[in-house]
């Protein structure tokens, strides 16, 4: 009886085009529980707060269809949390979202890497919901997120639905010069978690992972600027010009984007074997981030 009263409610949501009823259960699915303001977040992707009069109208209407329940913690602030109901709703949610997502017909890559975009796009969305509570502009993080959902999706077949992702990924801004490594970093290590997980969504405690790693990163290796094409690549016997320099442990090595590249590829491969990596871990064993290094001050004097 439980399991056919959810599939009548989540018929009900999407018959009645109720995205926002569905994203705060999808949210609280996999949060577990939220403040009013993430849950405003949540409703919109991400991207901003919903307006406060319709967050407050969605969350009263699952309350009083007992799919969720709100507790207060002290005097100012109240938490959201899914009911027995609730959960059910939103496991059985989340499945017919995926299934009416899903072409009828894909191949066993083609089915992977759609898997990867919807986990990819469902976490820069829990990401953005999440970092501003911490102070944490994911920006940079979640338009790249997005970005490589819709590279996976075009991949699946699914052209239409790639651009569709990249124009919500372009309202995000892109990262300063001094994210961009870290950004780089940041999803190669959600690559590997992801892999680790066998690509089922991770919990919150993941998430606040994420946004600690990008902010620790974002402070300590950096993309520092463009190279003038007369200085080369650090990589030994390379010989193409530089055209971006990587901050490093007080140190800028310069590289072409080739080399970028590969040492991307290697953070990818060390972040899935260990746990985790950062260039700063790398930096003893790799050429590139060794040879032709130079204090990163002795450029700004």
């Amino acid at each position: 009886m439980g399991a056919d009263r959810a599939r009548f409610i989540v018929e009900r949501l999407l018959r009645e085009g109720k995205e926002k009823h569905a994203a705060v259960l999808v949210y609280l699915l996999h949060a577990g529980q939220a403040l009013e303001a993430e849950l405003r977040r949540a409703m919109t992707g991400g991207r901003y707060l919903a307006d406060a009069r319709t967050a407050g109208k969605v969350v009263r209407e699952l309350i009083a269809m007992n799919l969720v329940e709100r507790s207060s913690v002290g005097a100012r602030y109240k938490l959201y949390k899914l009911t027995e109901l609730g959960k059910a709703v939103a496991e059985e949610l989340s499945q017919k979202l995926e299934e009416l997502a899903a072409p009828a017909e894909l191949g066993a890559r083609a089915g992977e890497a759609l898997s990867w975009a919807q986990q990819l796009a469902t976490l820069s969305v829990l990401i953005e919901a999440t970092a501003p509570a911490h102070g944490v502009d994911t920006q940079p993080l979640t338009r790249r997120l997005l970005m490589e959902a819709a590279n996976l999706l075009r991949e699946a077949g699914l052209g239409e639905r790639a651009a569709q992702l990249e124009e919500v990924a372009k309202r995000f801004r892109e990262p300063s010069a001094g994210e961009a490594a870290a950004v780089e970093e940041t999803l190669a290590w959600i690559r590997a978690a992801l892999a680790r997980s066998g690509l089922k969504p991770l919990d919150l405690e993941v998430v606040l992972e994420i946004v600690k790693l990008f902010e620790k990163r974002s402070a300590s290796a950096r993309w520092v600027g463009r190279v003038g094409r007369s200085e080369l690549c650090s990589r030994g016997g390379c010989g193409r010009p530089a055209e971006l320099e990587v901050e490093v442990a007080g140190g800028v090595a310069r590289l072409c984007r080739e080399h970028y590249g590969r040492l991307l590829k290697r953070l990818e491969s060390e972040a899935e074997r260990r746990g985790s990596a950062s260039l700063e871990d790398l930096a003893p064993a790799l050429p590139e981030l060794a040879a032709h290094r130079r204090p990163s001050s002795s450029r700004r004097r």
